[in-house]
C-alpha cells in the first residue's frame, strides 16, 4: 500500500509539472500605457491572430501583477446594413376643427422619385381615411391617392407607431396629406419621412507578408500564394495587368495532406469558385486561415492573364476591455491547450459605450513565463524525466515484489 501511494504521488508530480509547462504562452505583445481608466478597443493585428491556436481560444490580457483581465471579443462584418429614417420637413400642419380634417404639407426639395411616406404617429385606437395630392408650386394640387384607410394605430410596447403610406411613384416637390377626422379629435403626427437602407463595408487590416508565383500549363494559369504564417484571409484583391476585355473562371483551393498506410496523400480542397473580369475590381470574400493558397484560372484559347499584384486582408477584430491608468498590460497567446475564456463581462456588453479609443499592441515578442531563462525552462523538462524514471523504478520494484509473493504462495 505504501508503494502504491509513492507511485501515485510521483504520477501527480508528472501531471503537475507537465501542466505547468504546457500552459506557458509562446508569445506576448505589450500595450502602451493609457492616460485614463476607461474601456478601450484593442486591435488584433493579422500577425497576432496568425499565432493563435487553431480554435483561436488562447488570447489573454494580463496586468503588471499577473492578474487576468476580462474582455469582450468583437469582429467587423464584411457588410453592415442599417435602416435609417430620413425625415422630410413638414412645412405646414393644420388641424381644422370646423371642417374636421388635419392637413400636412410635406416638402420633397430634390423632387426625388418616391413611392411611400413613413408617418410616425402617437398611439391612437381609431380608424381614419385620408387623401394624398401632389404639387410643384404648393398651389395647384393633383390627386395621387384617395380614400386611403388607417387601421387602429397603437402599440402595447411603444408610445408611437410607424405607418407606411404607399402610393404610385411620383416626384412632386410638395405633397399634401388630408386626414378626415369626422367629429373626432385629430391624430398626432410627429414626423414624416422615409426609410433608407444603408450599407457600410467592414474595416480590414492588410496582410503584408504575401508572395506569389504564376505558372502556365494546359490552357490554365496556376497562382501559388505563400504567407509567412497561418494568416486569416477574409478578402483577396487581384490586380490584372491588362486593359483588354477578359472574363476568366477561376477557383481558389488549398492542398491538404493525410497519412494512409504509412503513405502521405495530398488532395485539393476548394475554397471558392469565381471569375476575373475586366469590369470588376476582382475582389473576393473568403474565409481561410492558412499559409498557402492556390488560384487556378481557366484561359481556354486566350492568352494567359498576367497577374500584377495580389493583396490579402483580414477583417478587423477587437478586444473591448477596461484598462487602468495605474497599470501596464500585455497580451499573451500561443497555447494549444487553452479553451476560450468565459467572462461575466459578456453579459454587460450593452452597458459598455460603443465609442472607444483604439489601441494597437506593440511588436510581438517571444514570451517567457516570469522572465525565466531557457535554461530554467529546460529544468522543467529535466524534472519531468526524473519523475518518469522514478515512477518506472517504483513500478519495477512493485512488479518484482508481486512476482515474489506469487512464488511464495505456490
Amino acid at each position: 500500500m505504501k508503494n502504491k501511494n509513492i507511485s501515485l504521488l510521483i504520477i501527480l508530480l508528472i501531471i503537475s509539472v507537465t501542466t505547468s509547462y504546457g500552459q506557458t504562452f509562446r508569445w506576448k505583445s505589450d500595450l502602451a500605457p493609457v492616460k485614463k481608466t476607461s474601456f478601450y478597443q484593442i486591435l488584433i493585428s493579422p500577425s497576432i491572430f496568425a499565432k493563435l491556436n487553431d480554435s483561436e481560444s488562447d488570447l489573454r490580457i494580463f496586468d503588471q501583477s499577473n492578474t487576468e483581465i476580462p474582455y469582450i471579443f468583437n469582429q467587423e462584418n464584411h457588410i453592415d446594413q442599417y435602416l435609417l429614417f430620413r425625415e422630410y420637413k413638414i412645412i405646414e400642419k393644420e388641424n381644422n376643427r370646423k371642417k374636421d380634417y388635419t392637413k400636412l404639407i410635406i416638402h420633397n426639395p430634390k423632387k426625388t422619385n418616391i413611392t411611400n411616406f413613413a408617418l410616425i404617429i402617437k398611439n391612437a385606437d381609431i380608424r381614419k381615411h385620408l387623401t394624398l395630392s401632389g404639387s410643384n408650386d404648393n398651389k395647384n394640387w393633383y390627386i395621387i391617392k384617395e380614400k386611403y384607410f388607417f387601421e387602429p394605430l397603437y402599440s402595447n410596447n411603444e408610445n408611437s407607431v410607424i405607418k407606411i403610406l404607399d402610393f404610385p411613384m411620383s416626384n412632386y416637390e410638395y405633397y399634401q396629406v388630408v386626414i378626415y377626422d369626422f367629429f373626432h379629435n385629430p391624430i398626432n403626427i410627429i414626423k414624416a419621412g422615409y426609410f433608407d437602407m444603408q450599407q457600410e463595408e467592414g474595416l480590414y487590416s492588410s496582410i503584408d507578408s504575401l508572395t506569389f508565383e504564376q505558372t502556365e500549363k494546359d490552357q490554365q494559369s496556376l497562382i501559388k500564394i505563400q504567407l509567412t504564417d497561418n494568416y486569416q484571409i477574409d478578402k483577396l484583391k487581384i490586380e490584372v495587368e491588362s486593359d483588354k476585355f477578359y472574363y476568366r473562371k477561376c477557383r481558389f483551393f488549398i492542398i491538404k495532406e493525410e497519412r494512409h498506410n504509412r503513405k502521405t496523400e495530398k488532395y485539393e480542397v476548394d475554397i471558392k469558385h469565381t471569375a476575373l473580369n475586366s469590369y470588376s475590381e476582382n475582389t473576393s470574400i473568403i474565409d481561410l486561415r492558412n499559409n498557402e493558397l492556390y488560384i487556378e484560372i481557366e484561359n481556354h484559347d486566350n492568352q494567359p492573364l498576367k497577374i500584377k499584384s495580389i493583396k490579402a486582408y483580414q477583417l478587423n477584430r477587437y478586444l473591448s476591455v477596461e484598462l487602468s491608468d495605474t497599470s501596464n498590460y500585455e497580451l499573451r497567446f500561443g497555447n494549444d491547450e487553452l479553451h476560450a475564456p468565459i467572462y461575466d463581462l459578456a453579459y454587460f456588453q450593452d452597458s459598455i459605450a460603443t465609442e472607444k479609443e483604439l489601441i494597437k499592441p506593440k511588436v510581438t515578442q517571444v514570451y517567457q513565463k516570469d522572465t525565466k531563462s531557457k535554461a530554467f525552462i529546460e529544468m522543467d523538462k529535466i524534472y519531468i524525466w526524473i519523475a518518469i524514471i522514478l515512477v518506472s523504478i517504483v513500478m519495477i520494484y512493485m512488479v518484482t515484489n508481486m512476482l515474489r509473493e506469487m512464488k511464495k504462495k505456490k
